[in-house]
């Protein structure tokens, strides 16, 4: 039991970040294709990956919140020992 606790400890933030580099090539390569040619990439379809993007920025940012908290209050606990 305590296996799996501690695999997802470590798998939930890596899929997190995974999650967030993946959304943000493929939008970037996107755009980057719709620059070129303009109407290679439908506008549903960069809608969509402007949404994955947002909402994977999101909770890497409120895991990276998290994280920044955690040390802190671990520096200030440690600080007034």
């Amino acid at each position: 039991m305590f296996y799996l606790i501690e695999f997802l400890f470590f798998a939930i933030p890596l899929a997190a970040i995974a999650f967030f580099i993946v959304s943000l090539v493929l939008y970037c390569s996107a755009r980057k294709q719709n620059k070129r040619q303009p109407g290679s990439v439908s506008a549903e379809t960069m809608k969509l990956r402007k949404v994955l993007l947002i909402v994977s920025s999101v909770i890497v940012g409120v895991l990276l919140s998290m994280l920044i908290g955690l040390c802190a209050l671990l520096y200030m606990a440690v600080a007034f020992m």
